[in-house]
C-alpha cells in the first residue's frame, strides 16, 4: 500500500471535507471525487506518487 498527500494535486478542486467522496471508477481506473466532477487519471496518480518515475527513467 502506498500513502500520499494529494493536497497539492487536488487541493484547488476539492476541500478536505470532500475527500470522503473519493471512489475508484472501475471502468476507467480513475480516482473520482464529488460523483465524478473531479477525477485523477491512473497515470497521473501513479506519476504523482512516484510509481512511474523508475519506469520513465528507463
Amino acid at each position: 500500500m502506498i500513502e500520499c498527500d494529494l493536497r497539492e494535486l487536488i487541493g484547488q478542486h476539492i476541500t478536505e471535507n470532500e475527500v470522503p467522496t473519493a471512489r475508484v471508477d472501475l471502468a476507467w481506473g480513475c480516482l473520482e471525487f464529488l460523483n465524478g466532477l473531479v477525477d485523477i487519471a491512473p497515470e497521473t496518480l501513479a506519476r504523482y506518487v512516484g510509481v512511474l518515475q523508475a519506469k520513465d527513467a528507463a
